[in-house]
Order: C-alpha cells, then sequence, then structure tokens
C-alpha cells in the first residue's frame, strides 16, 4: 500500500504511455529484485523512471532504520510519498525537479511505486539485519566489526583528500575491582553508563565503538592531533565528573584514554596500535588521564588495569 500526501487523481495516462509504462513496469520489476542494498533498489528505481520522465532528484528518508539516501539533485518542485506496507510504515520517498509534475506524470509515478514497495521492504529488513550485526546489544554503540567497517571507508577518504582523522582508545581505570566488588551487573552499568556520556560527548560525524571489554574506541573526523587531546581531555573530565548511581550505590568511575592522528603511511592496525600504546602510557602515569601517540614507544605493553 502506498499512501500519498496529495489528493486522489482520476486523470488516465494516453494508450502510448500506457504502453510504455507496462514495458516499464516489467523492467523495473525485474531490476527491483535484483539487490538488497536500499541504494541499489532506489538507483535502480530512479534510472528506470528516469527513461519515461525528466526527475532530477530522489530522497529517500527512514528514520526509524536509520537510512537517508539521496540520488541526483533536489530542486525546486517536488512530490512527496509516504510509503507503507500493511501496517508497517516505510519512509518518505519525495520525487524533484525544476519545474511542475504534470498530474498524469504524478499518477505515472503512483503506478510505478507500487512495484518498488516489496523489494524496498526487503532491503530495509535487510539493512536492519546488518546494522543489528554491527550493534552492541549492552551498551547500543556500533561494535568492534562496525568500527573496522568504518576505518577501511574513512582512512581512505582522508588519505585522498588530505584530511585529519583521529581516534581516541578508552579504557575504563580498574574495571576489574568495579565488577569483583560489586558484581557484573554493576558492571554492565558502568559499561552502559560510560557509551551514554559518549553519546552525549561526540560531535556530529564522530561516532564511539565498543571495541571490547571496557575497552571504546572513538573516531574523529576531520581532527587533528591537538583537537584529538582536547576532546579526550573533555570526554574523560566528563567521565570522572559523573559518577554512577543506583539505588543503593554511587561508584566513581575515571578512564585512561591514547589518542593518535592518521599518518600517510598508516592503516587501520598501525593507527590503532599507537591509539592503543599511547592509552598504555595513560595507565602508567598514573590512570584517570590523557596521553598522545609517542614517535617511538619501546615499553612493555603488558595490560594495566
Amino acid at each position: 500500500m502506498v499512501t500519498l500526501a496529495s489528493k486522489n487523481r482520476r486523470i488516465e495516462p494516453s494508450s502510448n504511455g500506457a504502453e510504455a509504462i507496462g514495458k516499464l513496469q516489467l523492467d523495473i520489476s525485474t531490476r527491483l529484485h535484483s539487490s538488497l542494498e536500499s541504494e541499489d533498489v532506489l538507483r535502480n528505481f530512479f534510472h528506470a523512471l528516469s527513461k519515461l520522465m525528466s526527475c532530477d532528484g530522489l530522497h529517500y528518508r527512514d528514520t526509524e532504520h536509520e537510512i537517508d539516501i539521496q540520488i541526483g539533485h533536489h530542486k525546486s518542485h517536488s512530490a512527496l510519498y509516504r510509503l507503507k506496507k500493511e501496517e508497517s510504515n516505510m519512509g518518505e520517498l519525495r520525487f524533484s525537479r525544476r519545474h511542475r509534475f504534470a498530474e498524469a506524470e504524478l499518477i505515472t509515478i503512483e503506478s510505478l511505486i507500487g512495484l518498488l514497495v516489496t523489494p524496498l521492504h526487503n532491503a530495509r529488513l535487510y539493512h536492519a539485519a546488518i546494522q543489528g550485526s554491527h550493534v552492541d546489544s549492552l551498551t547500543g554503540l556500533r561494535n568492534r566489526r562496525a568500527l573496522e567497517n568504518c576505518m577501511q571507508r574513512e582512512i581512505p577518504l582522508a588519505h585522498r583528500h588530505n584530511n585529519p582523522l583521529s581516534i581516541l582508545v578508552l579504557d575504563i581505570d580498574l574495571f576489574k575491582e568495579i565488577n569483583d566488588t560489586h558484581g557484573h551487573l554493576i558492571g554492565d552499568e558502568c559499561l552502559q553508563h560510560i557509551a551514554k556520556i559518549l553519546k552525549n560527548a561526540l560531535r556530529a560525524g564522530d561516532q564511539a565503538f565498543r571495541y571490547g571489554g571496557e575497552e571504546f574506541v572513538i573516531q574523529l573526523s576531520e581532527c587533528d592531533s591537538s583537537n584529538a587531546y582536547y576532546c579526550a581531555e573533555r570526554i574523560r573530565s566528563q567521565i570522572a565528573a559523573t559518577p554512577l548511581t543506583t539505588t543503593s550505590k554511587r561508584i566513581e568511575l575515571s578512564c585512561s584514554i591514547g589518542c593518535a592522528t592518521l599518518k600517510a603511511s598508516d592503516n587501520f592496525e598501525s593507527l590503532f596500535n599507537r591509539a592503543d600504546q599511547a592509552m598504555y602510557e595513560a595507565k602508567r602515569q598514573g590512570r584517570n588521564r590523557c596521553a598522545q601517540e609517542a614517535e617511538k614507544n619501546t615499553q612493555d605493553n603488558k595490560k594495566i588495569a
């Protein structure tokens, strides 16, 4: 079912138009089921529609699944459709171009959208499954697999455009003692508490990941070493100033953070290792502090709580 943000129309396409639409429907139906990626489905639909009428841009937005896809360019005149399948809201689809759509063109678009709903619904389900596998169920942050995928994309982009890119490695201080003293349920609450602080502390475009255990990684886009250290200090101070308060306990928390900034020769492994070493150095210096990467670090990197 497709819900349209305008009144119903009764204008019928011409016989030639109907024949063209019939051929296009067969073509679209085949193409739309060839991929489970939302962008591929929408791009195939847009290209097929563009053979039939002038259309400068298509914008699909689904807030529930955090999908926002722009194909082509947004222009001043648009037609907005709210999509539903059975009882499931599927977001909004907007077509735009420089001049108004004719009534007959809007009827054509509506008839073709009926072909889009099922493959787009399947693509949304696939997207949700992939996203679910990349999210840490305890904290709601993205996980290690998501971090690796993110950096495979961000590092080449930073190299190509000569933009700074930094990461922070954060480890909760004395976390084993918290678990041993208060129990693992309180330990889990501490992890959730830290994750909430990170979500609120980051700029738009930055991302926080739970790397494993009590260790987190923060990716800072277009951020040089001095700004990365400033961001790390801001996060560290917020954690230190915000104890976890439960119905029966108040637990003071602190963390140690290591900072590293992308170099021309870096891949993710080398960048992460320098930030990780810096985090160990912050531990060695007394915990509850930040440390920047060193050019050379020959000290033992044995884990410190």
